[in-house]
Order: C-alpha cells, then sequence, then structure tokens
C-alpha cells in the first residue's frame, strides 16, 4: 500500500512545499509502515508544538517555535538598527556555537564570505570573532582598522547567552582594548535578561538586547541573536521569519505531510539500525557555514546519555574527489541529505565547441556551471542507489531569506521530533559545562 505524501522505493513524488523548496523521499530507505509506527509515537507531540506556537510567554523549550511571530523581538532589533543607522557599517560579532552560527549561515550564502571589508557602498558588512585564536583576531583587527580608515561605523555586537562564556569574554575584553576605541553607542550586548554579562552593560551604558530566557542559543536564530546582525548587514529579516512562519504551518499542519516528521522518522530509523553517521551534502560552497549551524543543531541536541548521531558536513563536488570512494565503498553507517539550489540564473557556460572540452569528450561543450554540477549530483544519488545507500533531497530554486528562514526552522522542529523518538531532551546540553568548569579551574591555578 502506497502512502502519497511519503515516496518508498521506486515511486517517485517530489513534495513542493513551497515553489522555491523541493523535498524528495525517494530514496530514504523507509517503508510505509514503518513511517506509519515512528509518525503515531509523534502525534501527541504535534499537540504540545502546535500550543507552544500559539504562547508568547516562553515558558517550555518548544515556545523557540513561536519566534518569528513575536512582535516584541522585531520591534526592538527594528529599534536599535534605526538608532545605529550609518552608511555601510561594519559589525563585528562576537560569539561562539549557538550565539554566531545562525547568522553567519545566512549572512554566507547571500552576501559572500565574512572575511573582507570590502567597503561596500550602501549595506553593513559582517564579521565573526568566534574563536579564541591570536591569527583569526588579527585579521579582525586589521579588517576593523580598514573600516575606521574608510570613516565607516564600526560595531560590536557582544553575544553570549549564559554571559560568561569564555572565549566570548576574552575576545570582547581584546576587541576593547586593541581595536578600539568603542564609544558605548557602538556597543550592543545581547545576553539573558540578569545574566552578569547584561548588568556589566548595563552599568557601561551599552545598548542591551534580550534572548527568552529559556530559549537555549542553538534555537535562538529567530530571536536578536540571529536578527540583529542580519538587519544591520541589511538582509530582509522580515522574509526570512515569514519563511520560518511558513515552515511551521507546514511542519505542525498535518502529520501525513509533515517533512519535519518524515525527516526525523528516517533518522531515527537509520540511527537505531547501524547507520548513525547523518552527512548533509551541500552542492554550493556558500552552504558550508549553514551545515556548521545545523551541525550544532544536532550535535547538542540529540547527543546525550549514549544515544545520537554524528552530524558531517560534505561539500560538492569537492568532497567526491576526497570522500566518495569512503561513502561508496566504506562502511555501510551513513544516511545522507542531499541539499542544493537550482534555478537561478548561471551565466557561466562555456562556447559550444571548445579545446579543453574534448578532453572529457565534448561533454561539458555548451554546458552551464549548474548543468554540470546537477549532472555531477545525478550521478552521485544514482551511484548511492546502487549501492542501497539512504538519501534524502532538498532542492532550492533560489538563494533567499524566505527559504533560508523555512530551511532552518524545518531543521529546528525536525530535532525537536526526533529528540522525542530518541526520548532525549533537545533543550538541554549538560556534558557541553564540563568543559567549561574545568576550563576555568585551570586558568584561575596557572
Amino acid at each position: 500500500m502506497t502512502d502519497p505524501n511519503f515516496v518508498i522505493g521506486r515511486l517517485v513524488i517530489q513534495e513542493k512545499l513551497h515553489p522555491m523548496i523541493t523535498w524528495s523521499f525517494r530514496n530514504s530507505g523507509l517503508s510505509v509502515d514503518e513511517y506509519k509506527r515512528y509518525r503515531s509515537r509523534v502525534a501527541g507531540y504535534v499537540d504540545r508544538l502546535k500550543k507552544a506556537a500559539r504562547q508568547k510567554d516562553y515558558t517550555v523549550h518548544e515556545t523557540s517555535i513561536a519566534l518569528p511571530g513575536d512582535r516584541r523581538i522585531i520591534r526592538d532589533v527594528d529599534r536599535l538598527v534605526d538608532r545605529l543607522r550609518a552608511p555601510a557599517p561594519l559589525l563585528v560579532v562576537v560569539g561562539i556555537g549557538g550565539s554566531n552560527l545562525g547568522a553567519q549561515a545566512v549572512y554566507e550564502a547571500l552576501r559572500g564570505p565574512s572575511a573582507v571589508v570590502m567597503g561596500a557602498s550602501n549595506v553593513g558588512e559582517l564579521l565573526f570573532a568566534d574563536t579564541v585564536d591570536r591569527f583569526k583576531f588579527s585579521h579582525i583587527e586589521n579588517e576593523i582598522a580598514i573600516a575606521r580608515r574608510q570613516k565607516r561605523r564600526v560595531i560590536l555586537n557582544i553575544i553570549s547567552k549564559s554571559g560568561s562564556t569564555t572565549e566570548t569574554i576574552m575576545n570582547a575584553e581584546l576587541l576593547v582594548k586593541k581595536a578600539g576605541p568603542f564609544q558605548p553607542e557602538d556597543v550592543v550586548v545581547t545576553t539573558d535578561e540578569h545574566s552578569p554579562l547584561w548588568e556589566l552593560a548595563k552599568k557601561s551604558e551599552y545598548h542591551v538586547l534580550a534572548i527568552p530566557k529559556i530559549v537555549g542559543g542553538r534555537y535562538s536564530v529567530f530571536t536578536a541573536v540571529g536578527l540583529f546582525p542580519l538587519a544591520i548587514a541589511h538582509l530582509d529579516v522580515a522574509a526570512m521569519l515569514s519563511g520560518a512562519r511558513w515552515a511551521v504551518r507546514q511542519c505542525l499542519g498535518s502529520l501525513h505531510s509533515s517533512p519535519a516528521v518524515k525527516s526525523a522518522s528516517v533518522l531515527y530509523h537509520h540511527a537505531t539500525h547501524g547507520r548513525a553517521i547523518n552527512d548533509n551534502f551541500f552542492f554550493r560552497t556558500d552552504l558550508e557555514s549553514l551545515g556548521k549551524w545545523y551541525r550544532q543543531l544536532m550535535g547538542e541536541s540529540i547527543g546525550k546519555e549514549g544515544n545520537g548521531m554524528m552530524p558531517t558536513v560534505s561539500i560538492g563536488s569537492t568532497d567526491l574527489h576526497s570522500m566518495g570512494q569512503l561513502y561508496l565503498g566504506g562502511p555501510q553507517d551513513k544516511v545522507t541529505t542531499f541539499i542544493a539550489v537550482w534555478g537561478q540564473d548561471d551565466n557561466m557556460r562555456l562556447p559550444k565547441k571548445t579545446a579543453l572540452g574534448s578532453l572529457v569528450g565534448g561533454v561539458i561543450d555548451g554546458r552551464s556551471t549548474d548543468e554540470v554540477l546537477q549532472a555531477i549530483l545525478k550521478g552521485t544519488q544514482a551511484a548511492y542507489a546502487r549501492k542501497k545507500h539512504p538519501f534524502m533531497q532538498a532542492t532550492f530554486s533560489e538563494l533567499n531569506e524566505f527559504n533560508f528562514g523555512a530551511f532552518m526552522q524545518w531543521k529546528m522542529i525536525e530535532m525537536m521530533f526526533l529528540g522525542k523518538l530518541l526520548g532525549v531532551n533537545a533543550f538541554d546540553q549538560p556534558n557541553v559545562e564540563e568543559y567549561k568548569t574545568v576550563t576555568r579551574r585551570l586558568l584561575a591555578n596557572y
């Protein structure tokens, strides 16, 4: 019996959840009966998530789903962006993990690498101070100096949910001391209300943006953590939130068609049947940071009590020439999600006859980069199918803020369902505190 909302085996139905996004579960390796069984196990949880999506008081962890519709957060961000308005400002995001990965993923996909200050005339630019590394710090310090010579406003956005993250506080202090001076009006602190950093910011007369206390860092991209830096960079955060709200409706509207229930079921099934590596294969280089955002989301959410999956990030077609042999000929311990972008204007096209093209039988003559990369992806998937390696696919016809918001919200809801299936709390990270405690103890005793 075929479930028309979940495609298995040879049957091919690609679900168009939005004109710009297509999902396919054709080769997921999950039977209809298995999916129905997993779907029934989360049926009650869907009701909890629907209720959480309507709340505005953030009393349970799942109410992070309500963030895209919280006008208070959007209003506070908009007001501060207006106060800091300047021609092409440079914003340095000082944070780590959930405090910067979401904004970095969106920024690098839509604007390009955040490594160099370009001096654009009408948009803001972002740099990310996300680890204690003197070489990276020197680079950021140099970029700040360039921006100052260009007479541009330089803003520090210090982000720490707890208000006491060692790496973040170290980088913030170094930037203030070595890359300053920074006037109080050029420093924005994003943290939990009444955290140690909050209290210091108030005393120092810095701008302050609050993170809802119950919302964990990896679920915080639709709070001021992600919205403020992206708004400073003149990205369309309203469209991103609209995409996220749309994804909530798709993921919670019907169990039969929910992409989050489907992908969580596929991941759970394979995690409990010997495939505990979840490889996210991005066929676009500027989506690598999106992969890193998802890597943290999965790693911190379900890696507990001996449970979990190992999230990995691959880039096509580069990693086919470094990891392809392992993926196809190595251990049968992986489930893959391919993410691709097709349909945007591609003017990188070869002439119909080329000298170098003859070296590969002329198959690239007249072809665009998209056409070649798409053929490589299809060839890869055909090889995976022959080997019976399970995979899913998400395809964007355009990279834009709406689709980013939809994708990220889908993945966060997916993780909630996956945690439910695995029987773990998808919102805490008790073991992360272990290294932090020992780090502080070691530093105190140096």
